[in-house]
């Protein structure tokens, strides 16, 4: 499993550092031939920051889940007493 998550690691750090350089060299002007619009460029901006955002926080999740210590969680029933019990852990 931890192999997956280094994996699924590299793979999104690629993906984020290959978006940044799509940007950079965009607004540049070495991957078109026309100057950009204002808003075209804001946009493009803001969606790899976005999109950056969203890689770091994937990649923090699956480094919780690398690892994170499975709770000792009795089988209920209801999906609720198994996030009461959850809670009741983590604030201990």
């Amino acid at each position: 499993m931890h192999t997956l998550y280094a994996i699924s690691f590299i793979i999104y750090s690629i993906s984020d550092i290959c978006d940044w350089l799509f940007v950079y060299f965009t607004l540049r002007g070495y991957v078109t031939s026309f100057p950009l619009k204002t808003w075209l460029a804001v946009t493009l901006v803001s969606i790899a920051v976005f999109g950056s955002m969203l890689t770091s926080l994937l990649l923090v999740l699956c480094v919780e889940n690398a690892f994170a210590h499975r709770l000792d969680i009795a089988p209920y029933r209801s999906g609720f007493a198994i996030i009461w019990e959850a809670f009741a852990q983590w604030v201990q």
